[in-house]
């Protein structure tokens, strides 16, 4: 990590520090995917080995992926994500629905996130107030370390531009329950390949909360 971002008082510089690396992002997109094995990895990638062993040791070593042996005793060892790679989730939906806006000709075919039960594209991240109102960029700001951590005043209030009690408006309520329900399981196939923008079912998404758990998707 570069001691310069790891000593930083933001969060997102401290998360590029440990994730921001692109072939680390492909790595995490790859393992909610189902991939585990080094060979997997640098196929589907086809990166180079010494990097991709650097980046993997990385990851482990920031607590993303674990290493297990191979089911059935074999030789082989497992990258699998953690409870803290999991929650990775929502930045891998929030680049994927970035790339759908911003990084594909109009018509052009891609792949896309859909619920495992329905094949329904998932809803757009968004996020809300606990009472229901939403909120943009725009109404937010960053509170610095170095401010108080008391209540936002009645200024901060009347413009909305404080985010204390902002919650996603997706995946995050049963993450954690899941994470344990799962541990020692084999993952589940979230992310299943296969499926392009022309193979989801017509109809708009619904409004639902949809879990990591419940998704698929095609790279």
């Amino acid at each position: 990590m570069s001691a310069r971002l790891a000593d930083s008082t933001c969060p997102v510089a401290r998360a590029v520090d440990i994730v921001g690396d692109k072939w680390s992002l492909l790595i995490i997109r790859d393992a909610f995917d189902g991939i585990r094995r080094f060979s997997q990895f640098q196929r589907d990638l086809g990166i180079a080995k010494n990097i991709l062993a650097a980046r993997l040791r990385d990851l482990v070593d920031a607590g993303v992926l674990r290493i297990e042996p191979a089911p059935g005793g074999g030789a082989y060892q497992e990258y699998v994500l953690t409870e803290k790679g999991e929650d990775l989730f929502d930045l891998v939906v929030s680049l994927r629905q970035w790339g759908q806006d911003h990084a594909f000709a109009p018509g052009e075919r891609h792949s896309v996130l859909v619920e495992e039960e329905t094949g329904r594209p998932l809803p757009r991240l968004s996020y809300t107030t606990p009472d229901g109102h939403h909120v943009q960029a725009r109404q937010t700001r960053v509170r610095k370390a170095s401010e108080s951590a008391s209540l936002p005043g009645p200024a901060s209030r009347a413009t909305g531009r404080h985010h204390d009690g902002l919650r996603a408006a997706t995946l995050r309520d049963q993450q954690r329950r899941r994470c344990s329900e799962r541990a020692g399981k084999a993952p589940l196939p979230w992310l299943r390949a296969g499926r392009s923008a022309g193979d989801v079912p017509a109809g708009p998404p619904r409004e639902t909360r949809t879990n990591r758990a419940q998704a698929t998707i095609g790279y």
